[in-house]
């Protein structure tokens, strides 16, 4: 279930239940530039699942997809608590948006950026993955990819009892649907917000 043995793009020899992360981070990335984002961080915390690998490809496909020629990214790895480190992250990139990993760096990153002054959603917009409880709950409600965990496991029932009564048949990939999550952490900025320069000199306490 949600991911394979080996990391992406390796593949086992076993059915692999799961939604297309690939996908899903195309989907939330073009979100994020749909909403306006230009300059956009995929943020992860090290040894992270091998599906991060497939939801960094998609993030970086939509980017590439995108008729803005403006549109660029980066990829960070660290700690999210880390205010220096992202203060770094503010000073080198500039970026008006990010997509993390998984919800829980999205939430920790979002304190640092509170911490350092910069307004999420008018400076900079925030993405998760995996909409668990909490999202909602954020001081910053937050956009991310809904993973449907009850039919997940209901399929992943289904395959095994399907690999019981015919064990040679070739290993199967069940890709479920996802959903993308909009709250206010992706929210339209207002026109007489800052912009995307003043994240810089808040990150550098000027």
């Amino acid at each position: 279930m949600d991911r394979d043995l080996y990391a992406y793009p390796q593949r086992s020899n076993y059915d692999l239940v799961t939604i297309d992360h690939r996908r899903a981070g195309f989907v939330i990335t073009h979100h994020l530039i749909e909403r306006g984002a230009r300059r956009i961080v995929f943020f992860s915390r090290p040894h992270s699942a091998p599906t991060v690998a497939m939801r960094t490809a998609g993030v970086f496909e939509a980017i590439h997809a995108s008729a803005d020629r403006h549109v660029c990214g980066w990829t960070e790895c660290g700690d999210p608590n880390d205010v220096a480190l992202i203060r770094s992250i503010l000073t080198r990139h500039r970026p008006d948006g990010f997509v993390c990993a998984n919800d829980f760096t999205a939430a920790r990153l979002m304190t640092s950026l509170y911490a350092l002054g910069a307004d999420v959603p008018s400076q900079v917009k925030v993405t998760g993955f995996d909409d668990v409880r909490y999202a909602s709950l954020l001081q910053t409600p937050l956009t991310t990819i809904h993973q449907p965990c009850l039919e997940l496991g209901a399929t992943a029932l289904a395959a095994m009892f399907a690999r019981i009564k015919n064990p040679a048949m070739p290993a199967r990939d069940y890709l479920l649907d996802f959903k993308l999550v909009v709250r206010q952490s992706t929210a339209l900025s207002d026109p007489g917000s800052a912009s995307v320069p003043s994240l810089e000199s808040s990150a550098s306490g000027e």
